[in-house]
Formats: C-alpha cells, sequence, structure tokens
C-alpha cells in the first residue's frame, strides 16, 4: 500500500489525473461541494476501466488471472459489468 497525497489548487481547473478525480468524486459524494460547484471536464480521460465482479473491482488486465486463482480457491467470479464506474 502506498499513501497519495493529492491537493487541488482550483476546482476550477480541470482535473490533472485519476487521483484529482477521486478526490473529486470522493468531495461530491460527500457533499462538501455542490453539484456543478467545481470541474469534472475530462474525468473519464483520468479513468481505467475496471471489471466490477461478486469478488470486488479487478483491474481488467488482470480479470483471468484473478478468475483462474478464485477457480483453485473454490470461488466463483461473476463479472457483473466493465466500466469506469460499478453499473
Amino acid at each position: 500500500m502506498v499513501a497519495v497525497r493529492t491537493v487541488i489548487s482550483s476546482l476550477a481547473e480541470k482535473p490533472v489525473d485519476a487521483h484529482d478525480v477521486y478526490l473529486r468524486l470522493h468531495l461530491l459524494s460527500h457533499r462538501l461541494v455542490r453539484p456543478h460547484g467545481q470541474n469534472l471536464d475530462g474525468v473519464f480521460a483520468h479513468l481505467a476501466n475496471v471489471a466490477w465482479t461478486s469478488l470486488g473491482p479487478v483491474a481488467v488486465d488482470d480479470l483471468e488471472k484473478v478468475r483462474l486463482n478464485a477457480r483453485a480457491e473454490g470461488l466463483h467470479l461473476a463479472v457483473t459489468s466493465v466500466d469506469k464506474f460499478p453499473g
């Protein structure tokens, strides 16, 4: 695990990376900023697609490895969607 420190100097500026995007979404989710109170232009360009599964989110590139590991442990892995957000 690696700690990441993210500082947004101005919510009026576009996000610069995925850390910036997740912090802005966190602020919005916890109602610390008003809807439309920050610039979210280009957020999707900074986010990777994720396989949302019955065992939690999995990087798309790791899906088959995780599926095989789950099977070896007697677990069933069901993919519910592949997207930037759970669906």
